[in-house]
């Protein structure tokens, strides 16, 4: 279920770069390959997780094991198309020249850090204690912790720029504006 949320998240994201390419959206295609990476990415977690609890206690703990590693591989290795995407989008927003961008200026650099903060997720394969292995602080924790501040945050600004846009629309079509006025008593 919040894979298809997260989906229709990274949709609205990229709807809102694609209004800042004027020209050919090529920015806004790369986004959209990385967030089908990211999505199959994530959809096939759980699919691991399931996996690997459908025949535990019947399989030897070896193939158990094994499918759990798997798992924490496919969570947390694969970091390069999050990161590609945090990229792109700080591009997009560090070329929107308008008055009033889609995203404020913080938002590209925010994406920049968020994107070096994955890239411990990268050490995993070749380590099995420590910082860097799927449990430790820099492969684990402050992966997760740049992503779920991202996405965060993300949302916060999309969510106000959504109000912004609505507002606008309501502002330039009059008669939905004076159809929405309170009606007050006489």
């Amino acid at each position: 279920m919040s894979i298809a949320l997260w989906a229709n998240w990274a949709g609205v994201v990229i709807a809102e770069c694609r209004s800042v390419e004027t020209s050919s959206p090529f920015l806004t295609y790369t986004l959209t390959i990385f967030a089908s990476a990211m999505f199959l990415i994530t959809l096939s977690c759980p699919v691991l997780l399931g996996f690997g609890a459908y025949r535990a206690g019947e399989v030897p703990p070896e193939i158990t094991r094994l499918i759990n590693d798997a798992f924490w591989f496919a969570a947390e290795y694969p970091y390069s198309p999050f990161a590609a995407f945090m990229v792109v989008l700080a591009i997009v927003v560090f070329s929107d020249k308008r008055d009033t961008p889609v995203f404020p200026r913080w938002v590209g650099y925010f994406c920049l850090w968020c994107a070096l903060l994955m890239f411990p997720g990268g050490m995993l394969a070749f380590f099995k204690t420590g910082p860097f292995a799927y449990d430790g602080l820099l492969a684990f924790y402050v992966l997760a912790g740049a992503y779920t501040t991202f996405t965060i945050a993300l949302s916060v600004v999309m969510h106000k720029q959504m109000n912004r846009d609505a507002a606008r629309e309501r502002g330039s079509r009059p008669e939905v504006a004076a159809a929405e006025e309170p009606v007050v008593a006489r």
